[in-house]
């Protein structure tokens, strides 16, 4: 599934997922968003912080949010 957009705004990212779950048929009970800024305000392996209101989005559709593992490019 790709969704192409010209912004990486919180409400482009939900929109995409709202449109990825309609193309799956539901929706996945856990998530790994690859830490972009849209989600995750500050990447951390251990306390990730989540954008408050990407954080209530994924409350209400009752998905569960894990951080993608934070790497240098080699």
């Amino acid at each position: 599934f790709v969704w192409p957009t010209f912004r990486q705004t919180t409400e482009e990212v939900i929109n995409g997922f709202e449109e990825a779950w309609r193309f799956f048929g539901g929706i996945f009970p856990i998530v790994i968003p690859d830490n972009l800024s849209a989600v995750v305000t500050k990447a951390d392996k251990l306390v990730p912080r989540f954008n408050d209101t990407f954080l209530e989005y994924a409350q209400s559709r009752r998905f569960f949010i894990d951080t993608a593992r934070v790497a240098t490019p080699t």
